[in-house]
């Protein structure tokens, strides 16, 4: 997933995801989830700020810069991505010395 999210852009990547949550009462990916904590979970998976309404939001211009592209590779955060992703699906930790995987994050 962080491999399309990197190749097709925050725009496209949001459209697919959303599409692919689903609406109210899906049960997707637990029974009670709603439309509006989905649309959460994606903005939080893509950090970008909250809606409209939905938060503080800070005004203001992009422009390319130093500060735009150093928020933008903080953004492509792996560990940031699958913490976000397995948080709202629900995902439990390995224990120590529980199972799988080495490194290649």
């Amino acid at each position: 997933m962080f491999a399309a999210w990197a190749a097709s852009g925050d725009a496209t990547y949001m459209r697919w995801l959303s599409d692919a949550l689903g609406g109210d009462g899906d049960g997707f990916p637990r029974r009670g989830t709603t439309a509006a904590q989905k649309g959460e979970f994606s903005r939080a998976l893509l950090a970008q700020p909250p809606a409209p309404g939905e938060g503080e939001g800070e005004g203001g211009g992009g422009g390319i810069g130093g500060r735009d592209l150093a928020g933008r590779l903080a953004k492509m955060d792996l560990r940031r991505f699958k913490r976000t992703l397995k948080a709202f699906c629900g995902g439990k930790k390995a224990g120590p010395g529980g199972g799988g995987g080495g490194g290649g994050e």
